[in-house]
């Protein structure tokens, strides 16, 4: 990952700190609205250059209006913006913020001060970052907003007092993982397993709040970086992952070792499918990070994790996989786990194949080897929100493992396969189907 040199961060965040706690130098005042004339802010937004965001500027946590459209404007090749606020149309002590956009990944902020304190700043009704340096916004500026900012994700007066308090250590930490978000391209990205630049801020900044994974007395770039492979390993551990969801050919579980990145792995996969039991290690050391595999059916195959943060993957995204029963590059993607009310008391559906969960633990699979059903001695929802339904009573002695991959109103989108305890081989294929869900 490109992440930013603690000694030069250091100095920046140093003076972005003093300039923002002093507010261009300004005071509020407590008059009712501002003078007839209108204020431009000539700004920049900046990580090297970043072109076409969109700016737009806040007060009191409400878009800022010229007449009706809202007070915003797009930067150019060099990352600078100008914003025309219209005369009397902000009183005096609003509490102004700039927002910035690019595209769904991107998101910088910069609590700028007050109307007051704008118009303190400018000469001849104009202000720029030599006057007010909080209208370059930064990755600097955004981790301090990141780390005062209230629950409505915007910064007022009171909240920005706080900024001078913060820790240069963790606007440190934080704004190098915004950079490192901005600059790491396709494998930085996504990694954190938040929607954006600011929300990760957000996330890392309760993170150091909570002192998860951080350690005073690390360079930033150093507790970025461990910050990320935290979160990293934390996605991975526990969960499980279907391969190519259309027909859900292949299943991996990741169980969590003696050490944060090591563990069990359990593969199902393959023509015919192959359960395997392995060990998995991450080495966060590479980029993207790689996960290696070690079975008996499965040596020293590794999983190339490249990106998280896919709200339809339920909070996570892709990764691409090499396994040798595999086809390189494939996607698996993360499952939903299952809830007991997703199946207590119905029954799925799935053209003539049916299953009934009883609200007892029992149920009825007439999509099993009998005519008449097989009984479902118990089923129950795993701690890693696996459906296991044991129908040790019925014909062939099965175990069935399912993965939900989509839920609605009626319907639940699963993979799954079964097992013969005895041998621990897989009967039948791994398919995935859109089961219609009815309550009798």
């Amino acid at each position: 990952m490109n992440l930013t040199k603690p000694t030069i961060l250091a100095a920046a965040v140093s003076t972005a700190l003093m300039l923002t706690a002093c507010g261009g130098g300004g005071s509020s005042s407590p008059s009712a609205s501002v003078a007839a004339a209108s204020t431009t802010i000539n700004g920049s937004v900046v990580d090297g250059p970043i072109s076409g965001a969109n700016v737009c500027l806040y007060a009191n946590g409400s878009e800022v209006l010229s007449g009706s459209n809202p007070v915003c404007a797009t930067t150019d090749a060099s990352g600078n913006y100008t914003l025309s606020i219209p005369g009397g149309g902000v009183k005096a002590a609003d509490y102004l913020n700039l927002i910035i956009t690019k595209s769904s990944a991107i998101k910088l902020a910069s609590a700028i001060g007050t109307m007051q304190d704008l118009l303190n700043a400018a000469k001849n009704n104009v202000v720029s970052a030599a006057d007010l340096p909080a209208v370059q916004v930064t990755n600097l500026t955004s981790a301090q907003f990141a780390l005062v900012a209230g629950t409505d994700g915007f910064v007022d007066e009171a909240e920005a007092q706080g900024m001078a308090k913060e820790k240069q250590h963790d606007v440190g930490v934080i704004s190098t993982l915004i950079k490192s978000y901005i600059d790491g391209g396709e494998h930085a990205r996504d990694l954190h397993g938040s929607t954006d630049t600011l929300a990760m801020a957000d996330d890392a900044a309760s993170g150091l709040a909570n002192n998860k994974n951080l350690k005073d007395g690390e360079s930033p770039d150093t507790e970025a970086s461990n910050y990320l492979n935290a979160q990293l390993t934390d996605w991975v551990t526990g969960k499980t992952f279907v391969i190519n969801d259309s027909s859900g050919t292949n299943i991996v579980t990741f169980a969590q070792g003696s050490t944060p990145d090591t563990g069990i792995v359990t593969i199902v996969g393959g023509t015919p499918p192959i359960r395997d039991t392995g060990t998995w290690t991450l080495d966060t050391t590479q980029t993207p990070p790689v996960i290696t595999i070690s079975g008996t059916q499965h040596t020293n195959s590794t999983i190339q994790v490249l990106g998280l943060g896919d709200s339809a993957d339920s909070g996570v995204s892709n990764i691409y996989v090499q396994i040798s029963t595999m086809t390189y590059p494939e996607t698996l993607r993360a499952t939903i786990p299952f809830v007991t009310a997703d199946i207590s008391g119905k029954t799925v559906t799935y053209n003539n194949n049916s299953v009934s969960f009883n609200a007892d633990g029992t149920g009825l699979d007439h999509s099993a080897c009998s005519a008449n059903g097989a009984i479902i001695s118990s089923w129950s929802v795993t701690k890693t929100g696996a459906l296991l339904a044991d129908e040790t009573s019925s014909c062939t002695g099965d175990m069935r493992y399912a993965y939900l991959l989509e839920r609605d109103d009626n319907t639940l989108k699963f993979a799954g396969y079964a097992i013969k305890p005895a041998t621990n081989t897989v009967d039948g294929t791994v398919t995935a189907h859109t089961y219609t869900v009815t309550t009798p």
